[in-house]
């Protein structure tokens, strides 16, 4: 079961959304059952859902649909464009 959401900073907050709104690639650092995953994802959207939190919606380097709870993020780098 997963831990209660922790709500994030408005720094992050606002920080995800001015790289949803110019379309940067990721490098995201995310929490996980058995210790930090790393990706790479294009993030399109935050969204809230009734008692469960706010999630990053994002696609993948194989373009597949990913939801990250925010508070599950620990760090990101914005990347380069190629």
């Amino acid at each position: 079961m997963p831990k209660p959401y922790q709500p994030v900073s408005c720094q992050l907050h606002s920080e995800l959304e001015l790289i949803i709104m110019h379309q940067q690639t990721v490098q995201l650092e995310i929490k996980s059952g058995t210790g930090t995953l790393s990706e790479t994802v294009i993030p399109y959207d935050i969204i809230s859902r009734t008692g469960m939190g706010e999630f990053l919606l994002a696609k993948n380097q194989h373009s597949q649909q990913m939801e990250i709870r925010l508070d599950q993020i620990l760090d990101y780098t914005i990347l380069p464009l190629p």
